[in-house]
């Protein structure tokens, strides 16, 4: 992470912070699209380490949004460890976001609003079938999923 911070701030970026170990990214930039700034950082990271990663930039004010939507907190039975977000690089064609059965994954459940994945997942995400690679691979877009204290983090170091 240490290198991919410095990379970062050679191409541009400032005040760049990383949170453990899985990618998760605090920068600011003059570059206001993000769409750019996803290209950017996936194309240095594939020049200078050899990978190519899914990169999903998202502005402060939309993962604020992403946590403050969030359809579980008033469930009787809310577990903060139980809620992980999947954010998708785009919203998933109409027809494909059937081929996942909800029912099929109970207790597990998930909540499709726009671009992001709300999962509740009481056996542990590890155990859950309800995965990244699952969003991914049926509704072909790609996905990154964080858990509830990550993106609370997150957020903090946006602050």
């Amino acid at each position: 992470m240490a290198d991919l911070r410095r990379e970062l701030l050679e191409m541009g970026l400032v005040q760049v912070q990383t949170y453990v170990q899985s990618g998760n990214i605090v920068f600011a930039s003059d570059e206001e699209d993000p769409r750019k700034l996803e290209g950017m950082i996936s194309e240095m990271i594939l020049d200078r380490f050899g990978h190519e990663v899914p990169v999903l930039v998202k502005e402060g004010e939309e993962l604020s949004a992403i946590v403050d939507g969030l359809p579980f907190v008033n469930r009787e039975d809310f577990e903060r460890a139980a809620v992980y977000f999947v954010m998708l690089a785009a919203e998933p064609q109409r027809e494909l976001i059937s081929t996942i059965d909800a029912t099929k994954y109970a207790p597990d459940e998930f909540v499709l609003v726009g671009k992001n994945v709300y999962l509740y997942v009481v056996s542990g995400y590890g155990k859950s079938k309800l995965s990244n690679n699952l969003f991914e691979s049926k509704w072909k877009v790609a996905a990154t999923t964080r858990n509830l204290k990550t993106m609370l983090k997150m957020l903090d170091l946006l602050s």
